[in-house]
């Protein structure tokens, strides 16, 4: 799976229990902060999230190049993607 906006809400539950079912859940985000701190605050509050089921993914939506660039790391690691998810919340 390749997610991103997991710091709350849906994408971070859904992130959550994909990783916890087993899933390797690439987390796509702008912050690397933002993207670590919310992987960690997974792995911490969630003992079933094994180590090295979620994955920080540079990307930045508005940029093609940031865009191209993470498929071909993306591409590099996997031969396909199962599941795309797309969360946006209105703040």
């Amino acid at each position: 799976m390749l997610t991103h906006a997991i710091s709350s809400g849906i994408g971070y539950t859904t992130a959550e229990q994909l990783a916890r079912h087993g899933a390797k859940v690439y987390v796509a985000a702008r912050s690397e902060a933002k993207a670590h701190a919310a992987i960690e605050k997974i792995y911490v509050n969630d003992k079933k999230v094994k180590a090295g089921k979620l994955i920080y993914l540079p990307l930045d939506l508005a940029d093609l190049d940031s865009v191209a660039k993470a498929a071909e790391i993306f591409l590099k690691q996997e031969d396909r993607l199962n599941i795309l998810g797309t969360f946006y919340e209105s703040t």
